[in-house]
Order: structure tokens, then sequence, then C-alpha cells
């Protein structure tokens, strides 16, 4: 094997590790639901943002008008 396989096969798996501790933090329950799944894919991530916004920056948040699935991002990325 030559030095640039050896270095792909390295970063293949480091990425793979990168998702595997993604997905596991995703399904984590950090928010102490009752599914045993983390914040971002019960939707409770604007929950947590909500309680360290000042009351403007709170009714700003709920006054904006988003994109149908502009949180799939969220949800994709477990946070």
């Amino acid at each position: 094997m030559d030095a640039a396989t050896v270095i792909a096969i390295i970063c293949y798996v480091e990425w793979g590790l990168i998702h595997i501790a993604a997905g596991l933090m995703t399904l984590t329950s950090l928010s102490g639901n009752a599914l045993g799944a983390g914040p971002a894919a019960v939707g409770t991530v604007n929950i947590a943002l909500m309680s360290a916004m000042t009351a403007d920056e709170q009714k700003a948040f709920t006054d904006t008008t988003y994109p149908k699935l502009a949180h799939r991002l969220m949800i994709q990325h477990g946070e």
C-alpha cells in the first residue's frame, strides 16, 4: 500500500467513528424525555435554547417564520 491509501483508510475510519459517536449522542437522553432520545430527535432543541435568551430574543425567535423543513439540519447533525 502506498502512503495515500494509508491516509485514506485512516480518514475513513475517523469519519466512521465520528458518525457513530454523533449517532449515539443524538439517541442519548439529554433532555429527560420518556422516549430516551436526545433533544434534536424529539424537537426540543429550541426549548433548551430559549432558556438562555432574553424576553426580546425569545419574541424575535418565536415570531420568525422558518421554511417548512428548516429544522432537518439540526435533526441530521444531532445538535
